[in-house]
């Protein structure tokens, strides 16, 4: 798993590669993030963003709170097409995120920490009924066949650093009204010239 870009949108790209010494049949896989509350999901952008997986969030992120008054929250990936027969599932998901504004404070940088995705399977036929279990209650995650079967991930973190701004929201107010006033008499000069 890796982080792309830099700033307050970036990415998550999770790359599976799972092996088995008996064929993989009528299987799905889902991920599960567990995102911090310094990070957000859009959903909207989410749904345009993923082609071969479908989303499952639970209960929405608060897309207006700052990180101190926002909860952690859950992203279910599940892919759309099933692996049919094979001894290895591979497979890729981008996931769009946002860091929430930080707190003002002394220090410009601002470091959260990110867990690897929970990863489960599906398969029709109950090949893995001696594996570890994972249970959902919500309905939208049940599984076709008995049981999601868990798959290890790395229990490490990775580390998310970014740089922040001194400036508090006093300071930026001047600035921010002016912008507005350019923008409400451009706009309007150009309404009434046509």
């Amino acid at each position: 798993m890796e982080v792309l870009g830099d700033g307050l949108h970036r990415k998550i790209r999770a790359s599976v590669s799972i092996q088995a010494l008996s064929r993989f049949t009528q299987c799905r896989l889902m991920y599960r993030f567990n995102i911090p509350r310094t990070m957000y999901v859009d959903d909207n952008s989410l749904n345009s963003s993923l082609f071969d997986h479908d989303s499952i969030i639970i209960k929405k992120f608060n897309l207006e709170a700052t990180a101190k008054d926002s909860k952690p929250g859950n992203v279910h990936l599940i892919r759309k097409k099933l692996f049919l027969s094979t001894f290895e599932i591979k497979d890729e998901v981008i996931l769009p995120i946002h860091m929430r504004y930080p707190p003002a404070g002394k220090s410009p940088f601002h470091i959260t920490d990110l867990e690897y995705p929970q990863l489960v399977i599906d398969c029709e036929n109950n090949q893995f009924e001696n594996c570890p279990k994972t249970k959902f209650s919500n309905a939208r995650l049940q599984p076709k066949s008995k049981s999601w079967v868990s798959i290890k991930t790395p229990t490490d973190k990775i580390r998310i650093e970014f740089k922040g701004s001194n400036l508090s929201v006093d300071d930026q107010e001047p600035y921010f009204y002016s912008l507005i006033l350019a923008s409400t008499l451009f706009v309007a000069v150009y309404i009434c010239s046509i």
